[in-house]
């Protein structure tokens, strides 16, 4: 990995009990973008890299888990964005268990940390941001 991590989950990607690590990454170079990573580990030595998403600038947060209601991981990526005290952060949620489709939830200014969590009680999973410049939290209560 040649970019430094500042995230990580395990996730069950397909439903089989066979777990993959998700890497979220800060750019290595002015010219490289942020990404994530979806590895499989088959010893403490060997993993290889299943997927790689290019992310908006200035991720920071990384939550996996079911938004969508289909028993499925999905990997939500909180960005403060490029302007973090003047422009809205964002969540991009990418859909399991290929993450190539994504959609976007908007939050306040300065996000900095992302958590997930039931808090419905509904089965899935919902999310809750905290956005330092506007000093409060956003909550989306999935299916969103």
């Amino acid at each position: 990995m040649d970019s430094p991590p500042i995230d990580i989950e395990a996730i069950d990607r397909y439903g089989d009990g066979d777990y993959h690590v998700v890497v979220l990454q800060r750019k290595a170079t002015p010219t490289d973008y942020d990404h994530f990573i979806v590895v499989n580990i088959t010893s403490v030595t060997t993993f290889t890299v299943t997927s790689a998403v290019t992310l908006t600038t200035g991720a920071c947060g990384l939550v996996t888990g079911n938004v969508r209601g289909d028993a499925r991981y999905d990997i939500g990526i909180l960005s403060a964005g490029p302007n973090p005290e003047s422009e809205p952060g964002m969540v991009e949620i990418f859909t399991g268990p290929l993450f190539d489709t994504s959609m976007q939830l908007y939050v306040g200014l300065g996000a900095s940390s992302i958590v997930g969590g039931d808090f419905d009680a509904n089965g899935m999973v919902d999310l809750a941001i905290s956005n330092r410049y506007d000093s409060d939290i956003d909550v989306f209560l999935a299916p969103f």
